[in-house]
């Protein structure tokens, strides 16, 4: 896969997410999970597509460990459910 696939990828999965949270009842346990998912899953296509950017090695790698940490979280509150 290369990054332009990825990217676009990452871009359907922020999107879906978004939706999944739009679906979601307006009960204070979930508002919990979508105020933790809707940041998170946009953060990791954005942190993905400014590690791309990135002019130096150091700038991508820290870019990379940002987007992990976004995607993790996700990724943790979406099996949460």
């Amino acid at each position: 896969m290369d990054k332009k696939e990825l990217q676009e990828r990452l871009k359907k999965y922020a999107i879906a997410v978004v939706k999944f949270s739009e679906e979601l009842p307006d009960y204070s346990g979930f508002r919990t999970v979508k105020n933790q998912i809707v940041p998170s899953a946009p953060g990791s296509a954005a942190g993905y597509r400014a590690a791309c950017r990135a002019k130096s090695t150091a700038s991508a790698a820290f870019s990379c460990r940002s987007t992990n940490l976004s995607a993790s979280e996700s990724i943790r509150s979406r099996n949460a459910r």
